[in-house]
């Protein structure tokens, strides 16, 4: 396979202080079209002209020359039809016949002897009356130049020069990546409540296997060197932040079923948990003014989300890629110190697990297992893993990427995988701490009872109504998505698909518990808590059987203070007692299980 080395270099051509080209209309939504006045401003030599684009590339010296105001109208859409160029493997190459658009134009000042003389001004315009789709979601529109998208050697959009048709899912120049995969990029963004965002930026392919699809996914940089250090926006409903530093795009066509949900709907569920997640919300996103489908747009899991959500200097902090310790920013020292600490020490005993405790957002840590567990996320633990430390503090997991979710309970077994290897979608790496911690009785007593809340705040209302907004919010624009890259297949798939997740998540409960709790070490005892006891006390123990289970409670003189019947369950069990007894030391039987109790009422 015929490779390069890519230098990076600048695009950015010298440019005059002071030189730009102004617009009477400014980026946005308008009911109907209008002429559009472009003017130069600052000092210029004569024989200088402004010349513009409606096709998102960067104008040149060859591009067309401004003369008289440009009626923005149909015939201002890009005439260079980007969607007819292939971008993906030729299996999955399905064009539509043709677009919806917006209009983009760009333009920038060029002297007599055709050099640009000024920055590059875009506005793109929504044009209610020449538009044949309505507007419905946010619009985020990119513009990038002809050669960064297109060019064989080095465009990010195409097979190019690294495809292998001997291995197309996973080759091509959509899978480089690196700094020097980043090409330059204009984004206006805009919804009908809010103040238009416009500015230069980075822009990199995104995502994992899913770039061989048409529909692409894509990450923006901000940076100083191409404008802003930080896109200074309010994007997400919810948040209070207005700086971010990269962004990513994820198309709905990266979803593992039709329903396309699956990633928003598990990040609204996650609010409230006690680990990190990303905000997220769909937009409608225009590419060189060409119809492109829906995205969600997301934060990005990187330093600079721990930067925002917690106010830590990016350079302190270390971020694992997976269980083996893949760097993605910082160092791997602590992460690494911890996995061999888990692998070789007995987690079971007191001193060994309240050290773990340490090194671990242990709550956090519980919530994120579980709720991976819950929407049965196929494409992990071993993929999709992320961890966070800054300096000594605990380590935190953020959770992101759930577009294998929700599909089988069947996939809540990866989080006991005790195989051999570093296979995917699971392996003993990737299970290693947290089956380590089970063989501790009071972690999995805080994982029981932390999944019974679990299923109290998810309870099946709550997920409902989740799963009614997000499909409501989609409604309108899914007709345009199928027609543009034939995902979903159809409107009725859409639909059977998220009713599949309904279904999924009135099985998840039962079949959590059940799966939760053949896990769970057999050999745990009987546990009280709390310990000295009042009045009222829980027993945690585990039982090999369901049926009825006789309760005795001695004293210290081994008199028989209580004898009853309990039902329980096969698995783990969790009964209340509320025993007015004099201060005492006592002892309690559940079947064949003891534990002795303190009762203090000073």
């Amino acid at each position: 396979m015929k490779k390069k080395l890519l230098l990076l270099v600048s695009l950015i051509p010298f440019v005059a202080v002071g030189q730009s080209v102004s617009f009477s209309h400014p980026a946005g939504y308008y009911a109907d079209s209008f002429l559009l006045s472009l003017t130069s401003s600052g000092v210029s030599a004569d024989g200088c002209t402004i010349r513009y684009t409606l096709n998102g590339f960067d104008p040149t010296a060859t591009s067309k020359v401004y003369c008289s105001p440009i009626q923005i109208d149909t015939t201002c859409f890009s005439q260079h039809q980007l969607y007819t160029i292939r971008n993906c493997p030729p299996a999955q190459w399905n064009p539509p016949d043709t677009v919806a658009h917006i209009i983009v134009v760009r333009a920038a000042l060029f002297d007599s002897l055709g050099n640009r003389i000024s920055s590059i001004q875009t506005a793109t315009y929504f044009v209610q009356n020449l538009c044949h789709k309505p507007l419905t979601l946010p619009i985020l529109s990119i513009c990038v130049d002809s050669a960064a998208l297109l060019s064989q050697d080095s465009g990010i959009f195409v097979p190019g020069i690294y495809f292998d048709p001997n291995n197309d899912q996973w080759t091509g120049n959509y899978y480089q990546s690196g700094r020097q995969w980043e090409r330059m990029a204009h984004v206006d963004y805009f919804s009908p409540t809010d103040d238009v965002l416009s500015l230069h930026c980075g822009i990199r392919t995104h995502g994992g296997n899913s770039r061989r699809f048409m529909q692409k996914g894509f990450t923006l940089y901000a940076r100083e060197e191409y404008g802003k250090k930080n896109f200074g926006y309010a994007f997400f409903p919810n948040t209070n932040f207005k700086k971010y530093k990269r962004l990513c795009l994820k198309p709905l066509a990266s979803s593992w079923t039709d329903a396309g949900i699956q990633d928003w709907l598990s990040q609204l569920m996650a609010r409230g948990l006690r680990f990190d997640h990303l905000a997220v919300r769909p937009i409608t996103l225009y590419l060189n003014g060409e119809y492109w489908g829906i995205y969600l747009l997301e934060e990005k899991p990187d330093e600079h989300y721990v930067d925002n959500h917690y106010g830590y200097d990016d350079d302190d902090v270390d971020i694992i890629g997976n269980w083996f310790g893949l760097i993605e920013n910082g160092m791997d020292t602590g992460f690494r110190q911890m996995m061999d600490f888990v692998s070789t020490s007995d987690l079971s005993t007191k001193e060994n697990y309240q050290h773990l405790c340490k090194l671990i957002d242990l709550p956090a840590f519980i919530d994120y297992q579980l709720f991976e567990m819950f929407i049965g996320n196929y494409d992990w633990p071993a993929n999709n893993t992320r961890c966070w430390q800054y300096r000594d503090t605990p380590w935190r997991w953020i959770y992101y990427d759930g577009d294998g979710a929700m599909g089988s309970v069947n996939s809540m077994d990866n989080l006991f995988c005790e195989d051999e290897g570093d296979g995917w979608p699971s392996n003993a790496q990737s299970t290693l701490l947290f089956r380590s911690l089970l063989t501790n009785s009071d972690f999995s007593h805080k994982v029981l009872r932390r999944m019974t809340q679990l299923f109290k705040s998810l309870d099946p209302g709550t997920i409902a109504h989740l799963i009614d907004s997000t499909q409501s919010v989609l409604a309108t624009e899914i007709p345009y998505q199928i027609a543009r890259f034939g995902f979903p297949k159809s409107v009725t798939s859409w639909n059977e698909d998220i009713h599949n997740i309904r279904t999924y998540f009135s099985q998840a409960p039962q079949a959590m518990q059940s799966k939760l709790n053949d896990k769970i070490n057999h050999n745990h005892i009987l546990e009280i808590y709390p310990n000295p006891v009042k009045t009222a006390f829980t027993a945690y123990f585990y039982s090999v059987y369901s049926g009825s289970q006789k309760v005795i409670v001695y004293d210290a003189l081994g008199r028989n203070i209580l004898t009853e019947d309990k039902t329980v369950n096969k698995g783990p069990n969790i009964i209340q007692f509320h025993l007015n007894l004099p201060n005492g030391i006592y002892v309690i039987f559940i079947g064949n299980q003891s534990a002795r109790f303190i009762v203090c009422n000073l």
